[in-house]
């Protein structure tokens, strides 16, 4: 980068050159290389290309969740939390063995029970995660949720995530949890169930089940 003491009032471009001002100095600078055109169309950035689509695709599926249970995380105590759970939709993407790079989407990938893992062992900050005192359960006609705490109160949410607008349609239910092991019949159903614990009106434990 060179720098012009005379000329002044020089701005834009003449060939592959750009001229512009910065701190109060005429400065020139060759063009880059780069161009829109030139991601879309050269063939050189297809992976940087795709990788910036998957990763759009995680942020805003991560922002959908969090939006969804924002009631429950937002005294986790982590600065972090966009951060680490985009790095677990990205994990969960990656789990799509049916699309190509470029392609996976999370809604294939949550069909794998190792994603469904990654997202169950998630803690958010400093609250405790449900996993080990709250498990499912499938009967012959219906599903329970086992809870073995001394929390006073469970609150299933149900997630019917949209990936198309990446909006969560959710369901909420509210259970007085009286003994040491409790067992919630389920009354409704979803692709995937959020738990939170309260003890005296205050969160717990919270996590997917």
């Amino acid at each position: 980068m060179a720098t012009i003491n005379e000329l002044k009032e020089i701005r834009g471009t003449i060939d592959d050159l750009v001229f512009y001002t910065l701190n109060g100095k005429q400065v020139v600078r060759k063009k880059s290389g780069f161009s829109t055109e030139a991601f879309a169309n050269n063939p050189n950035y297809k992976k940087v290309k795709d990788n910036s689509t998957e990763f759009g695709h995680c942020s805003k599926a991560s922002k959908m969740f969090r939006t969804a249970i924002a009631e429950y995380i937002q005294d986790c105590g982590d600065k972090l939390m966009y951060q680490k759970f985009t790095k677990v939709m990205t994990n969960i993407k990656n789990n799509d063995t049916q699309n190509e790079h470029g392609k996976r989407r999370i809604e294939i990938g949550l069909q794998y029970d190792k994603s469904l893992t990654i997202l169950r062992k998630f803690q958010f900050g400093d609250l405790k995660n449900v996993e080990g005192i709250a498990h499912k359960e499938m009967g012959l006609f219906n599903e329970s949720i086992i809870v073995q705490s001394t929390a006073d109160e469970a609150i299933v949410l149900f997630l019917e995530p949209n990936f198309e607008d990446y909006t969560v349609h959710t369901k909420q239910e509210k259970h007085p949890l009286h003994n040491k092991k409790t067992e919630i019949e389920l009354k409704d159903s979803a692709p995937l169930v959020f738990l939170a614990l309260k003890k005296k009106g205050k969160i717990t434990h919270i996590g997917f089940v």
